[in-house]
């Protein structure tokens, strides 16, 4: 049986950073997440929504430009925007930081608790 001072459930905008501090301060945290590493802000919503903006404002902004005397003809190539989008995403250094830190993660549904202070995993 392992022991850990701290569990952390889910790898998002607040698990990261908690589980991180503790383990960097000496803590042995354990942090479980069944999905992808990073939550829903990095792999689904805040960061590849950004970066998906980001080509959509620079083709709005050209086909706009014609305004200022400059004349432009904006084609979109949805899948190359696409493949910004997720090597965007997936250059997130979200293991990274977490093994740095002395965090274990594991790639796992919580599991189930068992009497006080237990945890049994799978």
């Amino acid at each position: 049986m392992e022991t850990a001072d701290l569990i952390v459930i889910g790898s998002g905008q607040g698990g990261i950073p908690l589980a991180c501090d503790f383990a960097q301060a000496g803590q042995k945290v354990v942090l479980f997440e069944p999905d992808a590493l990073g939550g829903s802000c990095v792999n689904y919503g805040c960061t590849p929504s950004k970066a998906f903006l980001a080509a959509a404002h620079a083709a709005g902004r050209a086909r706009q430009a014609e305004k200022l005397g400059i004349h432009a003809e904006v084609t979109v190539d949805f899948p190359a925007v696409m493949i910004r989008v997720r090597s965007i995403r997936d250059r997130a250094p979200v293991d990274r930081s977490m093994a740095d830190s002395g965090v274990h993660a594991w790639a796992s549904d919580l599991g189930t608790f068992g009497r006080a202070a237990q945890l049994t995993i799978g």
